[in-house]
């Protein structure tokens, strides 16, 4: 595997920044219009309170030493000023809990919302794309805090907006002192911004750097835990290696962690240290203005308030900015793994332009797995006719299952192209509806019985009696009518009341959502390599039995299995190099014939 490239962050990077931020926008716009204005002024009528209150309790210190000097009223003016405090007391904190309610159920609706565009795009994805390690490096960049990332820059930005808007209330303040203070305060907090954007491209080359190893150590701990390698993990005693390797890849990547952070907060703490010594001179400045009496005591408790608050709203501010350009970097992949390509151009329904054939016609078929040069599939061409039963053989790594998804789809080839009833390829998914299939890898679906047979036509799905008749066809109707539910019964260990099967049980149930589905073709790609030869070649020809009258592929690198079928595909290292029937490929005496004298002894039953 290639190493993944880091991508570099200069001055470039900002123009593509701020068009990321145009977009990103008027997307989270759209997941909450209703509520993204609701925050946008509960923000901005929080911005104004600080103002307010610092307004408030310089009145009120004035009014404090006029009442010490006996003025007449001042007693009256100092309690309206303290009714008006605790006013806005309660508004803020009204404000705060509705602006925390609202930004909730905003992330709620954000989090559905971005993981939907995943998921949809995930399901859009060409299958090839599955078996790459730098695709599961990407999605787990994209998965991994999408709950967060997008909904961030939003909370960072109404933030961002609220300490705006407080912090030109108190610029405004400070400058009427005099202008260069609140100059002083905002060319003070520069190097703390620029620490902190520095800071957050560091973190994203981090995260970029970390995601394979990141990977491993999930994939150690899903070991550690999981229920799939409980058994192996016990038996082998692999506990302690495998923890010791979890530990071990964990650890590397907490340490870089902790000493960016570490080199983080000791550049943040001096920025900011400095910052507060500068604003300690400021406040002697106005301690001096008060003792020679230029300031009252009410300006000088305002102006040292404002001051302070001022600082703290610049930082806060700084760090949201930092945020908002760190996250954009996060958004960045996002972005990029929605712009993944779907489909090219030449997989596009159309017509060959020879004369409209029936069937399925492969030609020329060349397919290759990204980042390796050697084909797997080289130059295939055939023909097989409707209803037609086909077996494909070899041995491991012929390329059998890699033909069966080229001529399904799933993976779109090099060079030449699969037609079906002279049609080329397939539009939006339209071929998959042809299809049905029982994979080796077959999934075994953790829901009911019923379910997990009608997933093979969702439009039929809470079907009873079609279920019934696939379920029969497959040879599952005897297990399920011992099941304490029968097809309402819950399949697999994960769930509560969960009835667990054996793996020719859950092989059956898969058998039979490829029945429920009804499909123009049928295909059987090794789902029974872990079924004696004997058992395997009872089940290819009971399935070639109830599969009368459709086309259907047998996938298997076992030939007894094959003698059933009307045509043989005989695949070696990616080449098509024998085709014609069982008896015909026994007569040509080539690859066919010595791989089922080989065999034979398999099928022999003892006298």
């Amino acid at each position: 595997m290639t190493k993944e490239r880091v991508p570099r962050m200069d001055k470039s990077t900002i123009p593509q920044l701020k068009n990321l931020f145009v977009r990103i926008l008027p997307m989270l716009w759209k997941i909450a219009p209703g509520l993204f204005t609701v925050s946008i002024f509960i923000h901005l009528l929080q911005a104004a309170i600080p103002s307010l209150q610092l307004y408030l309790t310089q009145q009120l210190i004035d009014g404090v030493v006029s009442m010490i000097n006996n003025e007449p009223g001042s007693w009256n003016h100092a309690v309206y000023i303290v009714g008006l405090q605790g006013a806005a007391l309660a508004l803020d904190n009204g404000l705060r809990t509705c602006g925390t309610y609202v930004m909730a159920a905003t992330k709620q609706k954000a989090n559905y919302e971005l993981n939907r565009i995943v998921i949809d795009k995930c399901s859009k994805l060409p299958l090839v794309y599955f078996d790459q390690p730098q695709y599961y490096d990407q999605l787990q960049r994209v998965s991994k805090g999408v709950e967060y990332r997008g909904i961030s820059i939003l909370e960072y930005l109404f933030q961002l907006l609220q300490s705006v808007f407080t912090i030109a209330g108190f610029l405004v303040i400070l400058a009427n002192l005099h202008y260069t203070l609140a100059v002083g305060m905002v060319l003070l907090v520069i190097p703390i911004l620029l620490i902190n954007i520095k800071i957050g491209k560091q973190k994203y080359r981090q995260m970029v750097e970390q995601t394979e190893k990141s990977r491993k150590v999930d994939y150690l701990s899903e070991l550690l835990k999981e229920r799939e390698a409980a058994k192996e993990m016990r038996v082998f005693e692999l506990f302690p290696f495998m923890k010791m390797r979890w530990r071990k890849l964990y650890w590397d990547n907490a340490g870089e962690q902790i000493a960016l952070e570490r080199r983080s907060l000791l550049k943040q703490f001096g920025a900011e240290l400095i910052s507060g010594i500068v604003t300690l001179c400021i406040t002697f400045y106005l301690l001096l203005l008060t003792y020679r009496g230029q300031l009252t005591l009410g300006s000088f408790a305002a102006l040292n308030q404002a001051l302070a608050t001022t600082r703290h709203q610049l930082i806060i501010a700084v760090v949201n900015m930092s945020r908002i350009h760190e996250e954009l970097l996060f958004m960045n992949e996002w972005f990029a793994f929605l712009s993944m390509p779907e489909k090219s151009d030449s997989a596009l329904s159309e017509t060959t332009g020879e004369t409209r054939e029936e069937g399925i016609q492969v030609r020329n078929l060349t397919f290759a797995y990204p980042g390796h040069s050697e084909p797997v599939l080289k130059n295939v061409s055939f023909d097989v006719k409707p209803k037609q039963k086909v077996a494909i053989v070899g041995s491991n790594g012929a390329g059998k299952s890699t033909l069966i998804k080229c001529i399904m789809a799933l993976y779109e080839p090099q060079q030449g192209h699969v037609s079906i009833d002279g049609e080329r390829a397939d539009k939006d998914g339209a071929r998959y509806n042809k299809f049905s299939v029982v994979f080796q890898d077959f999934v075994r679906f953790q829901f009911s019985v019923q379910h997990s047979i009608g997933f093979g036509n969702l439009d039929r799905l809470e079907d009873r009696a079609w279920a019934e008749v696939a379920a029969a066809k497959a040879g599952a109707s005897e297990f399920i009518d011992r099941m304490p539910r029968k097809f309402d019964t819950l399949l697999g260990p994960m769930f509560d009341e969960g009835h667990e099967l054996s793996y020719g049980q859950w092989q059956k149930v898969a058998l039979g959502r490829a029945f429920f589905k009804d499909a123009e073709f049928i295909v059987l790609d090794e789902p029974t390599s872990a079924l004696d030869p004997i058992a395997e070649a009872q089940l290819f020809e009971q399935f070639a039995k109830l599969t009368e009258g459709k086309t259907t592929f047998m996938v298997s690198h076992r030939l007894g299995s094959c003698r059933f079928a009307d045509h043989i595909l005989v695949l070696k290292d990616g080449r098509l190099i024998e085709q014609g029937t069982h008896n015909e490929l026994l007569a040509l005496n080539g690859e066919y014939a010595e791989m089922y004298t080989t065999q034979s002894q398999w099928y022999e039953t003892p006298n």
